[in-house]
């Protein structure tokens, strides 16, 4: 998908830069027979409206504010991103040691009957919600990122890979042994969106 957008970044940049590098000519042989008070006029609002607009910009992205939803992210609920981001967590197929969390459901399909509790009850103060670059060595996400709001912060999940024992509690319901415990992380747009995090997010 990356490679992609990349292509499709050039091929628009090879039919749409000699067209724009026209335009910007033919506008610039034009003020050329503009007065000179006319012209320093135009300079100052080709110099000002950038400022103006990139100050504009940069307050919506330091103040989380969600365009779409007209929201900031402080009014989002943090206990949702942390469950979006565990039943994210869950339901990846590859990570056969969290198979005692699921009890054999696609909760995607249906959420209501994910036990989020389960998954808490192994895992004391397990998830957090963080704003900014994700603390785990991977470096800094992509300013273009940040701008448009894709990326705002992340939800970190700590909690014990865990497997069943053969023997049950009191109840007959199955036990499970702490192996060791991980980390996941995972993003959250400004719109409180939780994803998984691809590689080409990073510098």
């Amino acid at each position: 998908m990356d490679v992609v957008g990349i292509m499709l970044m050039w091929l628009v940049g090879i039919v749409f830069f000699p067209i724009i590098v026209y335009i910007v000519w033919r506008i610039y042989k034009y003020t050329c027979t503009l007065p000179i008070k006319v012209r320093r006029c135009i300079a100052i609002l080709i110099i000002v409206t950038p400022l103006i607009l990139y100050m504009g910009m940069s307050q919506i992205v330091d103040k989380g504010y969600c365009i779409r939803d007209r929201k900031y992210f402080s009014e989002y609920s943090k206990e949702k991103m942390v469950n979006d981001a565990i039943i994210l967590l869950i339901n990846k197929s590859s990570d056969i040691s969290l198979g005692g969390y699921k009890k054999n459901q696609d909760f995607s399909k249906n959420s209501e009957t994910f036990d989020i509790a389960n998954f808490k009850s192994f895992n004391d103060d397990c998830c957090h919600v963080y704003i900014g670059d994700i603390n785990d060595g991977s470096g800094p996400v992509k300013y273009v990122y940040k701008f448009t709001g894709k990326f705002y912060g992340y939800v970190m999940l700590e909690y014990w890979q865990i497997r069943p024992n053969f023997k049950m509690d009191e109840e007959q319901k199955r036990v499970y042994q702490k192996i060791e415990k991980t980390r996941s992380y995972y993003g959250v747009s400004r719109c409180g969106e939780v994803f998984e995090i691809p590689s080409y997010l990073y510098f």
